[in-house]
């Protein structure tokens, strides 16, 4: 995949703009492959609410850097990488240093459109911790090895066939008219939150008595198919999308401490949420989007809640294609693209 879409570099022209129709509501930027780059964060922010000690909810913050991205579309294929920046939202002396690595490969094809993403995100701090020193300038507590990790891969699949989705972002084309389709989200992945050689709870939060206070890390692998309804406005230059859907997920969870681990089996619920608006010229767009993921591990004496979100904007250009690979043009054939 990679040697295919680098390889475009050698088929490029300068003719003029040309599209695909594929439908009465949308068209495809068929002859064309489409490059972009973004700016914006990334973050993500969990908690943890104990039930045992009279403890309240307890809340960790990640410091979002800034972002700064590349990627390319072609065919409704979408691969893209972003790294961060030096520079953080929050005052770091405050709220700490964090980083993140992600990685997403999008496609769309007809009507399905399948995503694999990998995010790692580290270094987190507890808001408002109550010190043993009432002096302390930083009443926050940095946990600067604690980290959180998420590999999944998830399929949508939308009902009607004038929806596509890679003309409903923007990217691989663009839409004509109004449209809307409700959709499944199918969904198979895992995640974890753990702090390297420590505990999530500072010490004193711990109880000897209850073990669950002294773990050092959660995780879960979800898997499930959720119903779910997509929203495309076109008016003048300006496109939006909105995709919504809610339901629930089978689970299975587990808590360690350095000696041993348990394992437990559940339900769990997941929301896809994305937002998008942009503006479309000829042969370049901006974009911005935004898309938000909530997830739950709950336990009879602790429950853990964690947000995922993103806001970015995006810059793209269309590059027209003189000639298509070979493999291309039968993949199109055969209906794949």
């Amino acid at each position: 995949m990679l040697a295919l879409l680098f390889s475009l570099s050698t088929i490029l022209t300068n003719d003029g703009l040309a599209v695909g129709k594929d439908s009465n509501a949308y068209r495809k930027f068929n002859d064309f492959v489409t490059v972009y780059a973004l700016s914006g964060y990334n973050a993500t922010n969990f908690s943890i609410s104990p039930r045992f000690n009279d403890l309240s909810r307890q809340r960790y913050l990640f410091n979002p850097p800034l972002l700064f991205g590349f990627g390319v579309a072609y065919k409704g294929l979408d691969l893209g990488l972003t790294r961060r920046l030096p520079n953080h939202l929050l005052n770091t002396d405050k709220y700490g240093k964090s980083d993140y690595t992600d990685f997403k490969f999008k496609a769309s094809i007809q009507r399905f459109h399948l995503a694999l993403r990998f995010q790692k995100y580290t270094g987190f701090t507890l808001l408002n911790y109550q010190s043993s020193n009432p002096q302390a300038i930083n009443q926050h507590l940095i946990y600067e090895d604690l980290s959180t990790f998420s590999l999944n891969m998830d399929t949508r699949f939308f009902l009607k066939k004038d929806f596509q989705y890679g003309a409903a972002q923007g990217f691989s084309g663009e839409y004509l008219s109004d449209v809307w389709t409700p959709y499944v989200y199918g969904y198979f992945g895992g995640s974890n939150v753990k702090n390297k050689g420590s505990a999530l709870l500072p010490n004193s939060m711990q109880n000897d008595q209850v073990s669950i206070s002294q773990i050092s890390g959660i995780g879960c692998l979800e898997f499930g198919a959720i119903p779910g309804a997509a929203f495309v406005k076109r008016l003048q230059n300006f496109q939006t999308m909105l995709l919504l859907g809610w339901g629930p997920l089978i689970q299975t969870k587990w808590h360690r401490d350095n000696q041993n681990a348990r394992t437990f089996f559940g339900f769990s619920s997941r929301t896809d949420l994305q937002l998008s608006l942009g503006y479309h010229q000829e042969r370049w767009f901006l974009q911005i989007m935004s898309e938000f993921q909530f997830r739950r591990v709950n336990f009879t004496q602790m429950n853990i809640q964690q947000y995922y979100y993103d806001l970015r904007l995006f810059f793209g250009y269309l590059i027209p294609v003189k000639k298509h690979p070979k493999i291309v043009l039968d993949l199109e054939e055969r209906g794949f693209l």
